[in-house]
């Protein structure tokens, strides 16, 4: 596999384009052409955000990085599930994976479905053992965990295994996107994944490592190995190449979440060039304008963390319960979301359990330590208020 430049010989283009109707079906199938030139400016920008990045993350404690990867895992766990999260008990999965990182977690985790298990596992595995070689075993170990009862809906399903047949849609078209694209045979699948495990592993010495990431999704969704979940695991993938780009397990952003942001964008523009004839240029722009905004959201969430390192720093010293850091960093990142409220009596004894009486006393304790403001009310409904971080 090798990286193919745009080329400018139209008449060559009009050509291919009148001998095939799909991405695979063009000559320079399963190698990929896109015009460098045009990315230049993206990529550059994507490469700025990742060292900001990158270097924030150095900058936090081990708390700090452990909060990074569980609300990163947490994202990514529910673009997984079905219906993107729809029924998603998000206690029960932030507590396992909580409980994955090595956090404290107050929940549940029996609350957790088979559902829940496998995309945890899923993405666990792709995130945190992104060193490991991609094999076919392991992607089918990760097509089966995202359908534990061998059905996708109401419908049966190959599992574990690639699809066997070409007459029917993925059964649950809602999950994936629906596109005039047809993907190859089932009986070419088996010989196109062998040149995308081969892809897969020696691209990431030919190639620069986000635009490889972007390369490897789409040739993963061009074939459509499986009977469902291609896009899924498509997605997956994609945030395992960026690990492999950034050599970090420590993981700030998801892709595959951001992606389902713009699930309408994404599906256009891969039905464009899946029905295209070979150039994939405009799926990149697409790839890498995407990327700049995880990668933006990965900047917030690291800066997030620094802010409240540096108010523990300023506050730390001083003997807090268990109860009031708990009730603290709550607020702390209802500041930080753009919720700042005030910690009323009621509120602090329905989060602690605790009596009013118990309440009161620890709210005048956080006062007087220099951690809260207190603010108008009586009584019961009297407002404290967060003192911002230095």
């Amino acid at each position: 596999m090798s990286r193919l430049h745009k080329s400018n010989d139209s008449g060559r283009k009009q050509q291919m384009s009148a001998q095939h109707k799909y991405i695979w079906q063009s000559e320079s199938w399963p190698l990929f052409e896109w015009n460098g030139g045009a990315l230049i400016s993206l990529l550059g920008r994507c490469r700025l955000y990742q060292g900001q990045l990158l270097a924030g993350i150095q900058s936090l404690d081990e708390a700090g990085r452990q909060h990074i990867v569980t609300d990163t895992l947490l994202q990514s766990t529910a673009h997984l599930w079905p219906h993107n999260g729809f029924g998603m008990d998000a206690n029960s999965v932030h507590s396992a994976v909580a409980q994955k990182v090595g956090m404290p977690h107050q929940c549940d985790t029996r609350l957790m479905n088979h559902y829940g298990d496998g995309a945890l596992e899923i993405t666990w595995d792709a995130t945190q053992n992104y060193r490991s070689k991609l094999t076919p075993s392991r992607l089918f170990s990760w097509h089966a965990a995202l359908f534990p009862t061998g059905y996708s809906g109401m419908t049966p399903i190959p599992v574990g295994q690639y699809r066997n047949h070409d007459d029917s849609p993925a059964p649950n078209p809602s999950a994936e996107c629906r596109s005039a694209y047809q993907p190859p045979p089932s009986s070419r699948v088996a010989t196109e994944m062998m040149h995308f495990f081969d892809h897969f592993a020696t691209s990431i010495d030919d190639i620069d490592g986000i635009i490889r990431a972007g390369v490897l999704h789409l040739h993963f969704a061009a074939i459509k190995p499986f009977a469902d979940g291609n896009g899924r695991l498509a997605r997956v993938l994609t945030d395992m190449a960026l690990a492999e780009d950034e050599q970090t397990s420590i993981r700030a952003y998801s892709m595959a979440a951001q992606m389902m942001q713009h699930h309408s964008d994404y599906c256009q523009i891969l039905e464009k060039v899946t029905l295209g004839d070979g150039d994939i240029t405009p799926w990149l722009e697409w790839f890498l304008k995407t990327l700049q905004e995880a990668l933006n959201q990965g900047n917030i969430r690291v800066a997030f963390q620094q802010i409240k390192a540096a108010f523990w720093r300023e506050h730390g010293q001083f003997p807090l319960k268990k109860r009031q850091s708990i009730v603290l960093n709550r607020m702390l990142d209802a500041l930080l979301g753009g919720k700042s409220l005030p910690m009323t009596n009621r509120e602090y004894t329905q989060i602690t359990q605790t009596s009013h009486a118990t309440a009161q006393r620890d709210l005048l304790d956080l006062v007087q330590k220099g951690c809260l403001i207190r603010g108008s009310g009586r009584g019961r409904s009297t407002a404290y208020w967060l003192v911002p971080p230095p």
